[in-house]
């Protein structure tokens, strides 16, 4: 199997994780999962890649919401909110690459802080689908952003926390699987053909 295969195969594997874990959270509101697994996967096969899982796995989840699927402007802020994470984390992926170089506070403050930004403009994202879906105005919208401060407030400190310490483990873990996965056989390498002089 080439690398790319590998690729596709481990994003559908992602895309089918990401999805999944967001159905057996949905009971606890505001603390998902999905947010760090399509940073991992941008982290770990590109920002192409992890935009491509994150327009996926956040279209199947809203469209196939367990409590109703998302109206249209919702849906698509949401997935254009769970974009970010996916492009962003690849294009961080040589910094984690040699992450063992630097100190490990100040990685995991940075993913904490990523983390808290990603869901900040998520939360506010999925507002502003909220209100266009219901007749866009700014006191709605402000409404809107009120009435959900407290679940927002969840939302941020549960991903500052999950990015600071879940993210980093699962990188080095995953990313040791992979590389490892994506090198290339030794019956694929190409042997070169001894040539004979004389």
């Amino acid at each position: 199997m080439n690398p790319t295969t590998r690729k596709m195969t481990l994003s559908g594997a992602l895309i089918a994780l990401a999805v999944s874990l967001n159905y057996v959270l949905a009971s606890i509101p505001n603390v998902e999962l999905m947010t760090a697994l399509i940073f991992i996967s941008g982290v770990l096969l590109g920002w192409k890649y992890g935009l491509v899982i994150a327009v996926l796995a956040e279209g199947l989840f809203s469209a196939f919401n367990p409590f109703g699927p998302a109206a249209l402007p919702v849906l698509a802020f949401q997935v254009l909110g769970m974009a970010l994470p996916g492009v962003v984390g690849g294009l961080l992926s040589r910094f984690f690459a040699g992450q063992g170089k630097r100190p490990a506070i100040s990685k995991h403050a940075l993913l904490g802080a990523l983390g808290a930004l990603f869901s900040i403009q998520f939360d506010l994202l999925t507002t502003l689908g909220t209100a266009l879906a219901m007749g866009f105005s700014w006191p709605g919208f402000l409404g809107l952003l009120s009435i959900g401060g407290m679940f927002y407030a969840t939302h941020i400190v549960a991903n500052a926390v999950i990015f600071a310490v879940i993210v980093p483990i699962l990188i080095q873990t995953l990313k040791d699987r992979i590389d490892l996965q994506l090198e290339p056989t030794q019956s694929q390498r190409i042997e070169p053909t001894p040539t004979c002089e004389g």
